[in-house]
């Protein structure tokens, strides 16, 4: 199922209630009515002064005019939803891609450099979970691919057993990366950096890293730029 497909089965009905609402506020109980049942007759005061007459047909015509109207409504919400969630995605990428933290990986999931998480950002529980995730990783988390890097490399060096060349091969140059970069963070939160700092340092000590495995020595120069603000935290 598409994004769009999805986003409208799971909103649409809350909205419909809303607009439902908002039409009977504004003085639509009748048109409410006649939606649900057109066959049923309604008071003509305008035919022959008589209040208690009733015609079925201009009932229906009220009841056609109605529909047409709530469909239109109903269209209109399904668009502002759809204009709503997108925004939100370009809010994501507009926050992290422009940094390059955001990796695509299908038409709606990206995967996150920083915590190697793939999420959903239009999804209101996946974004969730990826915020958590780099709130838990600011007060001094590590991901899982770090960990095991960790782990995997300190019993290699621990036994002594000609392991950390067969690793050498076997690990993701991507892990080692950011090996190094939670290793700043660490030493950062250590001498006081507020974790409010953790996704721009990451982003900004990846890309620093990014650049001198590339041997760019322009883009290393202006990485080292980017890092001064908190050369403070070094030790």
């Amino acid at each position: 199922m598409s994004l769009k497909s999805k986003i409208q089965t799971d909103h649409c009905m809350l909205r419909i209630t809303k607009v439902a609402h908002n039409m009977k506020s504004s003085g639509t109980e009748g048109c409410n009515r006649m939606h649900w049942g057109a066959e049923q007759p309604v008071k003509d005061a305008g035919i022959s002064g008589q209040p208690g007459r009733t015609s079925s047909s201009q009932g229906a015509k009220s009841a056609a005019h109605c529909l047409t109207e709530k469909n239109v409504a109903f269209r209109l919400v399904r668009e502002d939803r759809l204009d709503s969630r997108a925004t939100l995605i370009q809010g994501m990428e507009r926050r992290y891609m422009k940094r390059d933290m955001l990796v695509k990986v299908t038409e709606d999931s990206f995967r996150c450099r920083i915590c190697e998480l793939h999420f959903v950002p239009a999804e209101p529980n996946s974004s969730k979970m990826h915020k958590e995730n780099h709130k838990k990783l600011a007060r001094g988390g590590l991901p899982l691919g770090v960990r095991e890097f960790l782990n995997t490399f300190g019993w290699a060096v621990t036994r002594n057993c000609g392991g950390i060349d067969r690793l050498k091969e076997a690990q993701n140059g991507e892990i080692g990366k950011l090996a190094v970069a939670y290793s700043r963070w660490t030493r950062a939160r250590m001498n006081g950096i507020d974790e409010s700092e953790f996704d721009e340092y990451m982003s900004a000590h990846i890309h620093l890293i990014d650049s001198i495995v590339e041997g760019n020595a322009g883009k290393i120069d202006q990485a080292f730029n980017q890092i001064k603000r908190w050369e403070r935290f070094a030790g």
